[in-house]
């Protein structure tokens, strides 16, 4: 890629757009001014030509008189005519002021058999002056004895053409000053359209940048209707980033849950397992009387289980699992108390706790049957407990 190509692609897309309308203002007010200044020299030679067709026969007769008498006060002040006769007598007649400001044209030698051929539609050209940039419109026509009709020169009348020159060269001066100032407004409009237009794009992108920083909660404002590109565009980010907003939130309550979890895990982990080992140190002591040993060999054994359980839990967190669904069931509260007062009993020998009624303190507690999840109401008398013999 050259390095213009390289500068190109690395201007802004505003200011190109801005480049490309001006380059195409420009390029269109060119061709227009070239074809309209075009067309005014044509139609303004087309009228000098229509002058020398219809002034020519009766200036010639004129003039050719007035050249065998000499006498040129009556020749028209613009006018230039030049006489060629075949015999070699040649003249020409033109006003002093005429030639000063146009100076004479620089015709030549002219052909009568050619002049002849075109009598009855002559040709019309142009050549030029011998005052440089100057300029003279020509028509020939063949010069014929009025009593034997025989063809015996030819003429060439002229007429200046600085008239018309000066009229398109005004005319190409005013056009050019019109363009210069069409590509100005232009431009200046081009610009302001296109700001205006891309206001949206930089909302845009100044969300992005501020979503960049760290603002999940900044949005697009909606500024167009759905049915533009820029308003379907402001619709589609938004609801794109109100999802990315959510999952982030999402992912933050679940790393949140895992930590607290991954906490509380450890906190209900370390209950169950000191009941195990005082369990168990208290049967390698043995204190743990005959009748008694399946009782406590029955709460190492629900430990265990609890255990195994909250593992279970552990790993489903781990796969970014919403967590195990309570398992909700009739569970008797007295018994759960009970083994949870059985695991104090063995982790605090030294206090004393008990089991007693609501209604009667010396009577035995009934069951009270309750709707929960047994392991999590476990948890939760078993944390009360532990934390009374902290």
């Amino acid at each position: 890629m050259t390095s213009a190509r390289r500068g190109w692609h690395s201007l802004p897309l505003s200011k190109r757009l801005v480049l490309i309308t001006t380059a195409l203002l420009t390029l269109g007010l060119l061709i227009a001014s070239l074809a309209v200044t075009s067309l005014l020299y044509t139609h303004l030679l087309g009228q000098v030509d229509d002058q020398l067709s219809v002034t020519s026969r009766a200036i010639g007769s004129q003039a050719l008189t007035q050249i065998r008498t000499g006498n040129s006060s009556l020749m028209p002040s613009t006018y230039y005519v030049e006489a060629q006769y075949i015999d070699g007598q040649n003249g020409s007649m033109i006003s002093a002021d005429t030639a000063a400001e146009y100076g004479t044209p620089q015709i030549g030698r002219l052909s009568l058999e050619e002049t002849i051929a075109q009598k009855d539609s002559p040709d019309l050209y142009t050549v030029d002056s011998d005052l440089p940039g100057r300029q003279w419109r020509v028509i020939t026509l063949p010069i014929k004895d009025a009593d034997t009709q025989e063809y015996r020169g030819v003429v060439a009348i002229a007429l200046p053409l600085s008239g018309m020159m000066e009229t398109v060269a005004r005319t190409r001066l005013i056009v050019a000053m019109a363009d210069v100032a069409v590509i100005l407004l232009g431009t200046l409009a081009a610009a302001y359209l296109v700001i205006r237009s891309f206001r949206p794009l930089r909302q845009i992108e100044a969300v992005a940048g501020r979503i960049a920083k760290g603002d999940l909660s900044a949005r697009v404002p909606v500024t167009e209707p759905a049915t533009t590109e820029v308003g379907s565009l402001q619709r589609a980010l938004n609801t794109m980033l109100q999802q990315n907003e959510q999952a982030f939130s999402v992912q933050v309550v679940a790393q949140e849950r895992m930590t607290r979890f991954v906490s509380d895990a450890s906190h209900e982990l370390r209950t169950p397992l000191a009941a195990i080992r005082g369990y168990g140190e208290l049967y390698r002591m043995g204190g743990v009387p005959p009748e008694r040993q399946n009782e406590v060999m029955g709460r190492i054994e629900t430990e265990a289980s609890r255990m195994g359980r909250l593992v279970d839990d552990l790993l489903q967190l781990a796969r970014m699992d919403e967590g195990r669904k309570m398992n909700m069931e009739p569970v008797d509260l007295t018994e759960v108390s009970r083994g949870a007062l059985s695991d104090m009993a063995v982790l605090a020998p030294d206090r004393e706790c008990a089991l007693i009624s609501l209604q009667d303190e010396q009577a035995e507690p009934g069951p009270a049957v309750v709707i929960a999840d047994r392991d999590r109401l476990s948890q939760v008398i078993t944390n009360l407990l532990g934390n009374v013999t902290r």
